[in-house]
């Protein structure tokens, strides 16, 4: 009964930093405790989720009501912090990801973590 959407999936560098000086440097809460580079958001492995109603998004919403849908399909959470992110890694964490695509480009990245959660459990 909820109208949830994915309201930011892959952010560049540039919107990740300027998400992380928000609360800081420039007003507003604080809404991220990742730079760029350290966020999966920045390699496309990552969704922030809020209800969408009459036009307008709102994050006032159950998490809790929403999140074993997430999470029954392999997505991580980073609550309690960012109750509204999920993110699929397949086992990396976002400075090997981060590391991973330096050396050898962003696909590779998604290609192992494809892999990892297409595995049969």
């Amino acid at each position: 009964g909820y109208q949830i959407e994915v309201f930011e999936a892959f952010r560049s560098p540039e919107r990740q930093e300027f998400l992380y000086a928000q609360g800081r440097t420039t007003p507003g809460p604080i809404v991220t405790k990742a730079r760029a580079w350290e966020s999966a958001h920045c390699l496309g492995l990552a969704v922030d989720i809020a209800s969408h109603a009459d036009g307008k998004w709102s994050w006032d919403f159950p998490v809790d009501k929403v999140a074993p849908l997430f999470l029954k399909h392999g997505l991580q959470s980073l609550a309690p912090f960012e109750n509204a992110h999920y993110q699929m890694m397949g086992g990396l964490n976002v400075k090997a990801a981060v590391a991973m695509m330096r050396a050898s480009g962003l696909q590779r990245v998604w290609m192992e973590v494809d892999a990892a959660v297409s595995k049969p459990k």
